[in-house]
């Protein structure tokens, strides 16, 4: 399945997950074997040594937002932070077409900055009809970028 973003929303990701100097852990940012049950909690983990990404998150829909914290107040003024929603797969989508897209289950992936800023390429102009893609199956990720 391939996710598409509008590119020129990513990028104002990137460039906020780029600026921060603190960033949220993720579930896998907390396994450790040395401590009880295998798991830090969230609080033990120093917001600066977690590294700079995006997040591709599936639950209310599947988005991207940056790790960046403080992060990017809701664009609509709600409470949350802002995200940039795939095509298709907004809140608003139905359930079946979420899980035919990624599965049923909600998650959270990190994506490496460097990692998605080679796969941009970011450029000093981006197109409005410019996409950002990201291929998801049961073995990788694969991240690109496709016009109109």
């Amino acid at each position: 399945m391939i996710l598409n973003f509008k590119l020129a929303a990513v990028a104002e990701l990137i460039a906020h997950a780029a600026s921060c100097t603190q960033h949220s852990p993720i579930f896998a940012d907390l396994a450790d074997p040395t401590v009880k049950d295998g798991f830090k909690k969230p609080g033990d983990v120093d917001p600066k040594t977690v590294p700079a990404r995006l997040l591709l998150v599936k639950d209310t829909g599947v988005y991207l937002m940056s790790s960046g914290t403080p992060g990017i107040p809701h664009k609509a003024g709600g409470e949350g932070q802002h995200v940039v929603y795939a095509e298709g797969l907004g809140p608003d989508a139905d359930y079946d077409t979420i899980r035919d897209a990624v599965g049923g289950d909600d998650f959270v992936e990190g994506l490496p900055l460097p990692t998605v800023m080679e796969a941009v390429g970011l450029l000093p102009h981006l197109s409005h009809d410019e996409w950002f893609g990201i291929e998801i199956n049961a073995f990788r990720i694969r991240m690109f970028c496709l016009e109109g």
